[in-house]
């Protein structure tokens, strides 16, 4: 008697939670996906490392769109109002616009013996682009220009250094985080 009593119990139970347990079959492998895919796909970039004296074409087609060189030069400190212990330099990286390049975003700057990043810095200097310049990539630019990026280094970063930016293809969907080696 205490059997079937405990077999209907939990016959109960299964029922009151049915519901729940069918959203959790679905909504956890749903989670696990959107956080894996979605939330962190720059994680997931092809990547390429290529030397940042020569420019690298885009996808290989022979009006492809080209970046590169890429140079890091020094920007005087009390001129962008940088704080002590930092040491600013602006990354430029060459466009020449063409075929398989939409757009592009996100210079970082890594030290690979340590693995240190640094972001560009937009706010805080007194900095000031140049005729020429741009903040990021132009998709219906027609003549070569730099994409431009101050970062605030650290006083004791030693390279060789490697900038990233990610690239995007519209057409094509393509993501492509190109490093480029740089000797500071």
């Amino acid at each position: 008697m205490d059997h079937a009593v405990t077999g209907a119990r939990l016959t109960r139970w299964w029922r009151r939670n049915a519901l729940a347990l069918g959203a959790l079959v679905v909504l956890v492998p749903a989670s696990l996906f959107a956080y894996d895919a979605l939330g962190f796909g720059a994680v997931r970039n092809a990547e390429l490392t290529v030397s940042g004296d020569e420019p690298h074409a885009m996808g290989g087609m022979p009006a492809a769109a080209a970046l590169g060189p890429v140079t890091i030069s020094p920007l005087e400190r009390d001129e962008v109002g940088a704080p002590r212990g930092s040491d600013p330099v602006l990354v430029t990286i060459r466009v020449d616009p063409g075929e398989g390049l939409s757009s592009c975003r996100g210079v970082t700057v890594t030290e690979p013996s340590t693995g240190r990043q640094w972001r560009t810095v937009f706010t805080g200097l007194t900095w000031v682009q140049e005729q020429g310049q741009e903040m990021s990539c132009v998709s219906d630019a027609v003549i070569p220009y730099d994409v431009v990026a101050p970062v605030l280094l650290s006083d004791d970063v030693v390279g060789p250094l490697v900038v990233t930016i990610t690239t995007f293809d519209q057409p094509t969907g393509a993501v492509l985080d190109l490093r480029f080696t740089v000797e500071q």
